[in-house]
């Protein structure tokens, strides 16, 4: 054995230190070498000279060569979104590969640029606003007319909506409507009460209406009814009407069908929950009737009753009217038979429609008036057969 690489008991010996010191200088010497050699590679077949392990990237770089995506354009050819269109295609000897890959002499890279995406066109036929038309001032409501939505033919773009083409393709008709009463030969009224149940004036009303021997129609609202669920049955349990007011009471007339449809049926159920039976009448917020609210009740399944008579007991709950008032609104133009009275029981203040009401009553019964709930006045008239 060599005694230079013999072990010594202090550690390596002179001669074993000198022969690993020259391995590594070596070793430096040869990677620094390489360092220095330069290779050959071809990007979209253009001559690219790189160090010795460079990499995809370098060599694009070198040739000025950019990865660059198509642009999202609508069919205009104005840019939506830079850069969101198909991305670069780039390969290495044929072979899909990544900017971090390493080149070897003689490699070939080959990059596509992304090209643009266009929107894609669709047509749609779409419906334009219906006309709406009320005539008469009734309690009752009838179709008059159906009429039908205007219809547009439009071409758009998929992704921006931007309309590039339009045309009529029906105009639109109105639908009319009638508000009329029925002819009743027996001097029926009907007392209706909106915008409840309310925690107060509701039980108010109910005694009056208890004392007197009078059923009435309730039309409720449902937030009102999921706040006081046992009025509601005590409502129902005392022989009275139940009637459906939407369930915000905020729906306007330019409220969207499927609004109106969704707020109808969710007080019906509310309704049918608590007393084993769905809303047959519907009455508007406001008595503001359009096609969508006349759409939407005849889908659910109810009749649309308003009024022809008005109290103006909101007067009150604005601190403008007193009972007297609300009382000589009734006295002063005796009904018509078949009629049916607008009153309040929620929304405000009710102290003074239950007040009025007290007077009311024995008033309409000393002219001759019996009192019944819609039902029963459609029994009379024949219409629920």
């Amino acid at each position: 054995m060599h005694r230079a690489c013999v072990p010594a008991s202090t550690g390596l010996s002179r001669g074993c230190v000198f022969v690993l010191l020259a391995a590594v200088i070596a070793n430096v010497v040869s990677l620094g070498a390489l360092a220095f050699v330069h290779i050959t590679v071809y990007v979209n077949d253009r001559e690219v000279h790189l160090p010795f392990g460079a990499r995809v990237a370098q060599a694009l770089a070198a040739a000025g060569v950019e990865l660059a995506a198509g642009d999202l354009i609508d069919a205009d050819g104005a840019v939506l979104e830079v850069g969101s269109g198909n991305p670069a295609q780039l390969t290495l000897n044929g072979a899909r590969c990544d900017t971090t890959d390493r080149v070897a002499p003689g490699d070939r890279i080959e990059v596509t640029q992304g090209v643009p995406i266009i929107e894609s066109i669709v047509v749609e036929t779409v419906e334009t606003a219906q006309p709406f038309e009320v005539v008469g001032s009734g309690s009752f409501v009838k179709v008059r007319s159906p009429g039908a939505p205007g219809k547009v033919t439009v071409k758009k773009g998929l992704i921006t909506g931007k309309v590039f083409e339009s045309a009529k393709s029906q105009e639109p008709s109105a639908m009319v409507i009638a508000r009329f009463q029925y002819a009743v030969a027996k001097k029926l009224v009907v007392l209706s009460f909106d915008d409840g149940p309310h925690p107060v004036y509701t039980p108010q009303i109910l005694e009056v209406l208890r004392d007197e021997g009078v059923h009435a129609v309730f039309f409720v609202v449902g937030a009102q009814v999921a706040s006081y669920p046992g009025i509601l049955k005590r409502i129902y349990a005392e022989g009275h009407e139940i009637g459906n007011h939407t369930y915000s009471h905020t729906l306007t007339e330019s409220a969207p069908e499927s609004d109106v449809l969704r707020e109808i049926n969710d007080t019906s159920e509310l309704v049918e929950k608590l007393t084993g039976g769905p809303t047959r009448w519907v009455r508007p917020v406001g008595g503001a009737l359009s096609a969508s609210f006349v759409h939407a009740a005849e889908a659910s399944g109810h009749t649309v009753v308003l009024w022809n008579v008005d109290t103006q007991d909101w007067r009150a709950a604005r601190g403008s009217g007193r009972s007297d008032e609300i009382r000589l609104i009734v006295a002063d133009a005796p009904p018509a038979s078949g009629s049916v009275i607008l009153m309040h029981d929620g929304g405000g203040y009710r102290g003074a429609t239950v007040q009025a009401l007290k007077a009311i009553i024995p008033y309409l019964r000393e002219q001759g008036y019996e009192f019944c709930t819609l039902s029963e006045l459609w029994h009379f008239l024949g219409l629920d057969t």
